[in-house]
């Protein structure tokens, strides 16, 4: 009891004697945070996002879904689904990844008006129409640069080749493995596979910096027709017995047009 009375005057007499320096510290620390609130809000305030209309792809030949908009923000909103409906849609596939990199794909009846009233939201950085096939930014970033960048971007399809296609060059190759180049590695890489019937296969440091993963499967053909649908996809192939020779030295396959049976080794 006396212990508890010792330190109680103690701990009064040592608020007693700081009490000012603590009030002090408290509203340092306020005035702080208020600060960089007020500085981060002008600063998105005075940062116009970069908007892609629909106009301004069918201008440039890109096929896009026209039901669907991506929207990067500077800072992701209180509600992702309140700013849907504040400005007309409803957020779909919120994986790990899309809130992770702040990247959320909205659905919605009306992809311009949708575009318009959201990009007004200070918190916006980037928002357009969701591609389909790729949009190959130079620095392979999330988002989309302005629209004077679209020349330095190249609209089409990930590089595909079947287990068909080798057949009819004569290249051996094995029938359960298949490899995925990726522009960007999906949040969960085992649920990636799951969702198109395969299983991640001798996953290595190597294959995560290269962003190049194998899979296993019971049928390629499917997997490879499904996987390759998936906008993160750069090329996608059966694994070779021996080895692929790229012309262009990457680690990515080149067009079947390219491959013979002296390629493997």
């Amino acid at each position: 009891m006396l212990y508890f009375l010792f330190f109680g005057d103690k701990m009064k007499e040592l608020l007693q004697k700081y009490f000012l320096s603590i009030i002090l510290i408290i509203v340092l620390s306020l005035t702080l945070t208020l600060t960089y609130e007020i500085i981060t809000d002008r600063f998105y305030s005075y940062s116009k996002p970069e908007i892609v209309y629909p106009k301004d792809l069918d201008v440039k030949g890109i096929e896009y879904d026209h039901n669907n908009v991506s929207v990067v923000f500077w800072k992701l909103p209180g509600s992702i689904q309140g700013f849907g409906k504040k400005n007309g849609g409803m957020p779909i596939r919120l994986t790990e990844w899309n809130m992770q990199s702040q990247c959320i794909v909205y659905e919605t009846e009306n992809q311009t008006d949708f575009i318009e009233r959201a990009s007004k939201d200070p918190r916006v950085r980037y928002i357009n129409p969701v591609y389909i096939g790729h949009l190959v930014p130079a620095n392979v970033t999330v988002g989309l640069p302005s629209m004077n960048e679209l020349s330095n971007l190249s609209a089409g399809k990930p590089e595909i080749v079947y287990p068909a296609d080798l057949d009819e060059k004569g290249v051996e190759y094995d029938h359960n493995i298949v490899t995925i180049g990726f522009w960007k590695l999906p949040g969960s890489l085992e649920r990636f596979g799951d969702k198109y019937d395969g299983k991640v296969y001798r996953l290595t440091e190597e294959n995560l910096h290269l962003q190049s993963i194998e899979y296993e499967t019971n049928n390629q053909t499917d997997f490879i027709d499904r996987a390759s649908k998936d906008p993160l996809v750069k090329y996608i192939h059966p694994v070779g017995i021996g080895h692929f020779t790229p012309v262009n030295g990457t680690y990515g396959l080149p067009s079947i047009d390219n491959i013979s049976a002296d390629s493997t080794g």
